[in-house]
């Protein structure tokens, strides 16, 4: 946790379903993308029209842990603006470095995050198919203001009020970790 952190992150890499036209399309029109720092590859740029206002660094899949570290320690805010998450591990980093983690409140994060202190939007159904060679997959739509709304309070919380948050992450981490590891468990002894 770095009480001098400021701006907000978002690791993401140039999956369309990272970049969801509801989400990026609030992100242009408010004043969180001038405090935007988004770790893509090459192709993030092509689903963000204001990327111009945008600080993206394209290291995504190169980044060695210990620069990614630290890129989470030097943000207040971690921004999700995928419409689809196969694991949510950026988010669970994120909270870990006491990150405020602003993000839609996506199947994959049901019943592991319920008693984590994130600011959840909710998910108002399937918005669009992305086809991969193998599947469909599903990207939720959420409402991209609100979105923004929250991510733009976040950056306002104090040092103290991260503080806490970041507290009770770490516990809801440890929970959810827990869960999992139980319900792998369960699945490697049935016969």
């Amino acid at each position: 946790f770095d009480p001098n952190a400021d701006g907000a992150l978002s690791v993401a890499g140039s999956m369309k379903r990272k970049y969801p036209p509801w989400g990026v399309t609030a992100l242009c029109k408010s004043e969180v993308r001038k405090k935007l720092h988004i770790i893509g590859d090459q192709n993030a740029s092509r689903y963000i029209p204001c990327h111009n206002e945008i600080r993206i660094e394209q290291k995504a899949f190169s980044m060695p842990y210990e620069d990614l570290r630290r890129l989470y320690l030097q943000h207040k805010v971690y921004l999700n603006l995928s419409g689809s998450e196969g694991f949510g591990l950026t988010v669970y980093e994120a909270m870990k470095y006491g990150e405020i983690v602003v993000s839609p409140r996506l199947p994959a994060f049901e019943g592991l995050l319920d008693d984590a202190d994130v600011m959840w939007v909710p998910v108002e159904g399937v918005g669009e198919l992305d086809p991969w060679p193998y599947e469909y997959i599903e990207i939720f739509k959420y409402n991209g203001d609100a979105l923004m709304e929250a991510a733009a309070k976040a950056l306002e919380m104090s040092v103290e009020e991260r503080e806490k948050i970041w507290c009770r992450n770490l516990h809801a981490l440890q929970r959810t970790v827990g869960r999992s590891y139980d319900k792998l468990i369960k699945i490697l002894h049935e016969e």
